[in-house]
């Protein structure tokens, strides 16, 4: 799911260490030391909030998975997004990973035991 929900500037500035100056005035960066999309994304906000993909969906050739979980509280599957996006994209699959004790909500993508037996499908439906 982040795939098509987030969108990566380019030019993401770190930010300050700890204790040290934020970012001096005349740089477009003055966020108080806080991370911020420079002046060519034209955005302080954070992207996957605001980046709607759903204009370009048809235009994905590449082979997409998304995975999710049913327990994830970030992106609840019960608002449809996926149900309704997914068929839309050429090359791509769904799978929503029921509640179970090995789910931990959003957190179940960190968890490959939980999700990497549809990868491995999917990637052996990729081989010529």
């Amino acid at each position: 799911m982040l795939s098509l929900l987030y969108r990566p500037c380019r030019t993401i500035r770190p930010a300050s260490p700890i204790g040290e100056a934020p970012w001096p005035s005349h740089s477009p960066f003055p966020t108080g030391g806080r991370p911020r999309c420079s002046s060519t994304c034209g955005t302080t906000r954070r992207p996957s909030r605001d980046y709607d993909p759903s204009p370009g969906l048809e235009k994905i050739a590449a082979p997409v998975l998304a995975i999710n979980s049913a327990d994830d509280v970030v992106n609840p599957p019960e608002l449809g997004l996926m149900e309704k996006l997914m068929p839309r994209v050429r090359n791509g699959r769904y799978v929503l990973i029921p509640t179970s004790e090995e789910t931990r909500g959003h957190g179940t993508h960190s968890l490959p035991a939980v999700w990497g037996s549809h990868l491995e499908a999917f990637l052996k439906a990729l081989a010529p």
